[in-house]
């Protein structure tokens, strides 16, 4: 009763937030946004997935790449928009009424389904962090793809966790249709159904019939994504699934490992990127005798971040390993403005990790004073200068990182496929960015870090236990004597 009271004034509470919003706020619109809102027009008044013009602003569907048919963007949340539209729900408030119906709806999938596969307890506890969540605030009044993800990462989680214990393969064939669609929305899903399958095969590698139904569930994934590949076939004449990882490779990653190495900054190595694409480009084309067509640009693109990147092998380990710590404990900039309305903080928290301590200083009386560019320095101002409720974010985060990363020897103490899905979920989506760090990527497996990090709690615990009762014998063994 007591949870049902808590439930009933936390769903007040975002109604409150909701009304909030639509009376005051309005900041609705991401840089992305614009792309998703186009492409669903389009959709309705030409019956065709293309951007309607070259737009520079976006910079993967810009002048220096060619223009055409959209393969960058999967259709999943533009088709979301343009139903919407096609219903006379024009105004964009309707896409974050909408959301904010679908993300109480993935509270109670969760809710519903979760207390069959985790302690009930538990699923409580995750039900009251999912409506609290700053991310689930924030994103639900973005149009973004985020919130319309949320409930196709949980089911298919699900999907699998039911098979874990039931055997049974329709489990498998949901878990296949629902990772389809989830990838039509965000291209990130893509490659989950392998890390899903090798978890099965893993525990079940012994049983002949898994196999059977870990390829069928691979295959309704394909079976779903496969209207989509053959519309890229019939235009591009290869199946293509996304240039997403071309555009990141490209204008993030080799800019950062370029600045890890200090051969010239973030920003001025993204600049550079493009410059040697575009020079690069026009020696292909020259080559062929003809303009690469979209998909042809994205993977010359891929090529030639691959080959810059695999020049710094180390570097570009140590800031994939950076970003994938960074994902886990730094707020997205989008939680922080539109959900505290503060810009958090004079020096991003983010920009911490990449620097190195420097040598301190002292004063008169022989007290360290740590340089403003240094570590701790930049810790010292960051603390002191932060708003309060984003530093309490920031320390909210960090805790669950540290138990998140413990909550990894819970799970290999126990030995349950379920349990190992969830911790390979979780890091699949939390450094699926790699070096560029994004918190964005983690919010649809938010609440399972939030219970990893509770069995991270719960390992804890059970040593603190065992210390405590070996000290406690050793005790009463000393008094005996």
């Amino acid at each position: 009763m007591r949870f049902n009271w808590t439930i009933g004034f936390l769903i007040l509470f975002r109604i409150g937030l909701f009304i909030y919003f639509l009376m005051v706020d309005h900041t609705h619109i991401h840089l992305d946004s614009g792309a998703y809102i186009d492409l669903a027009d389009n959709l309705l008044r030409n019956h065709d997935f293309t951007m309607s013009s070259a737009t520079p602003d976006f910079e993967v569907q810009s002048e220096d790449r060619p223009y055409g048919p959209e393969v960058f963007r999967t259709p999943g949340f533009p088709v979301f928009l343009a139903l919407l539209k096609l219903l006379g729900m024009k105004n964009l408030l309707w896409v974050i009424f909408w959301q904010e119906i679908i993300y109480l709806l993935s509270v109670y999938l969760f809710f519903h389904y979760g207390r069959q596969l985790f302690d009930p307890k538990i699923v409580k506890i995750g039900v009251i962090f999912l409506m609290l969540n700053p991310g689930g605030i924030a994103y639900t009044k973005m149009v973004l793809s985020e919130t319309l993800f949320m409930p196709f990462v949980i089911g298919s989680l699900f999907s699998i966790g039911f098979y874990f214990k039931k055997q049974h393969w329709k489990y498998l064939v949901a878990a296949g249709i629902i990772m389809g669609i989830g990838a039509l929305i965000r291209p990130i899903m893509y490659y989950f159904p392998w890390v899903a399958a090798a978890t099965i095969l893993f525990f079940y590698y012994k049983n002949k019939q898994s196999w059977i139904h870990t390829s069928a569930m691979i295959l309704s994934f394909f079976l779903v994504i496969s209207p989509w590949l053959i519309r890229n076939y019939q235009i591009y004449r290869q199946y293509f699934f996304s240039g997403q990882a071309s555009n990141v490779l490209i204008h993030y990653h080799v800019p950062r490992v370029w600045n890890a190495e200090g051969i010239r900054s973030y920003w001025d190595g993204r600049n550079h990127a493009r410059k040697i694409v575009a020079e690069a480009l026009i020696e292909q084309e020259q080559q062929l005798g003809r303009p690469l067509d979209t998909v042809e640009f994205f993977k010359f693109q891929q090529q030639i971040a691959v080959k810059e990147l695999f020049k710094y092998p180390k570097t570009y380990l140590t800031q994939w390993i950076s970003g994938t710590l960074k994902a886990m404990y730094v707020p997205f900039a989008v939680e922080v403005y539109n959900v505290y309305h503060e810009p958090g903080a004079p020096i991003p928290f983010i920009e911490l990790l990449p620097d190195t301590l420097q040598a301190e200083k002292t004063d008169a009386l022989g007290i360290p004073v740590f340089s403003k560019t240094s570590i701790l320095g930049k810790l010292f101002y960051f603390v002191t200068h932060a708003r309060p409720l984003y530093l309490l974010s920031i320390i909210t985060s960090v805790l669950t990182m540290i138990f998140a990363l413990l909550g990894v020897f819970y799970v290999f103490q126990k030995k349950a496929p379920f349990l190992w899905l969830i911790m390979l979920a979780n890091f699949y989506y939390i450094s699926v960015a790699g070096p560029t760090g994004y918190a964005r990527f983690r919010l649809p497996v938010d609440v399972f870090w939030f219970i990893q990090a509770i069995w991270g709690g719960i390992w804890c615990w059970s040593i603190f236990q065992k210390l405590f009762l070996s000290l406690k014998s050793k005790v009463f063994a000393t008094n005996a004597c």
